[in-house]
């Protein structure tokens, strides 16, 4: 039997990446460029991030002026591979033989898909320390118009983003709704009858569209009103709020979203700190830090409130997003077969291992990975 279950090998594996592919959307579509190599479940992937160089005058003359050299500040960040997670099935003698016949296997199917929906939903979660919003919160976006697309490109123009490698995620109602609107559907306007034909939108207003059920909603606890506490500087990332009239406020959620006076910066919040009630007052961390100072009760505006919790569709551009996976280092048990199963489509790489029991067999599909919001500024939660 271990012989024959060699043979079935790579058809197994044909199948796991053929489901892969079907129903893993978000690690192929932000940047995935880092290694394949085994490694083992808390590691750190270090990712620098270069700073601003500034130009300088050249003055032509016998001999080279003191160059202002552009040395380059490196912000080292970490991705931590602290996912590792996977999906066992068993399948019998009968069920090995329809395989190897070349029936599709429905337990690999639902086994790649648990893991594929664990997958997605971590590169999702980094919706929370997303600052840049656009569209209303608890409306569907695109009801009406492309608005809310051109001002996530305008966006991600403002935060010198590249233009080509712009994604838009949508969930399925927002996608329904972009798909109904004519600049899309008519043909002399779009370009193409894709839409109107496949109910699909590729490539449209600098970005290429996706739909995915798994598009988180977010849940707001704030409840208006806030207020700056205490004196914050600019740069400031974290900041002292009460409710306006010298009471504790209600805590906000981590990835509830406000504005300050005077600027048309948006910042999220990224920790809450137990409230003081001594001094009546609430410390929040921020992202990113403030763009100017403000006054004690300078009033916060919360763009996200309980009353209006949003769906978190997202528009980004690829390099803002890191995400890793690797084999998890590991040696087989006597007897068990053990295969490495990269996909360089996806960026993801699953690790695939067969033991033999009695009279059945127990398969396991497993994947180690991690996530990392690595360039906020590029990208957009689109309200819904």
């Amino acid at each position: 039997m271990p012989n024959q279950l060699q043979a079935l090998i790579p058809q197994i594996l044909s199948q796991i990446l053929s489901v892969l592919r079907e129903n893993c959307i978000m690690p192929a579509q932000v940047n995935n460029l880092y290694g394949e190599e085994a490694a083992s479940q808390g590691s750190m992937i270090e990712i620098p991030e270069l700073g601003d160089m500034q130009a300088f005058p050249v003055v032509p003359g016998p001999y080279p002026a003191d160059a202002v050299i552009s040395d380059v500040t490196a912000i080292k960040r970490q991705l931590n591979l602290n996912n590792f997670e996977a999906a066992t099935f068993r399948m019998n003698d009968k069920e090995l033989f329809e395989v190897a016949n070349g029936t599709r296997s429905r337990a690999v199917e639902k086994a790649v898909q648990a893991l594929c929906r664990s997958i997605n939903s971590s590169i999702f979660s980094v919706y929370r320390q997303v600052y840049n919003v656009t569209g209303v919160a608890g409306t569907t976006p695109f009801g009406v118009n492309t608005g809310v697309a051109q001002e996530a490109s305008r966006m991600l123009t403002s935060a010198f983003a590249p233009y080509r490698d712009r994604r838009m995620i949508l969930n399925e109602f927002a996608y329904a709704n972009a798909l109904g609107l004519g600049v899309f559907q008519k043909v002399n306007e779009s370009g193409s009858s894709e839409t109107l034909r496949d109910a699909m939108i590729t490539r449209a207003v600098g970005f290429d569209w996706y739909e995915d059920q798994q598009v988180p909603r977010h849940t707001s606890t704030a409840v208006a009103p806030y207020a700056v506490d205490a004196a914050a500087v600019a740069g400031a990332t974290s900041l002292v709020l009460d409710n306006g009239s010298g009471a504790i406020p209600v805590a906000p959620a981590i990835g509830d979203v406000f504005s300050l006076p005077g600027n048309i910066r948006t910042y999220v919040v990224t920790s809450v700190a137990t409230a003081t009630p001594t001094a009546n007052e609430i410390t929040v961390g921020i992202s990113p830090g403030l763009a100017a100072n403000y006054a004690d009760g300078a009033v916060a505006t919360f763009v996200t409130t309980t009353a209006n919790s949003h769906v978190a569709n997202l528009a980004f551009h690829r390099d803002a997003i890191a995400f890793a996976s690797r084999p998890i280092i590991d040696v087989p048990a006597a007897g068990n077969i053990l295969e490495v199963l990269p996909d360089p489509q996806s960026g993801l790489v699953l690790r695939f291992e067969v033991q033999r029991g009695w009279k059945e067999t127990i398969f396991s599909v497993d994947c180690l990975w991690g996530v990392l919001l690595n360039r906020p500024q590029l990208a957009v939660r689109i309200l819904g």
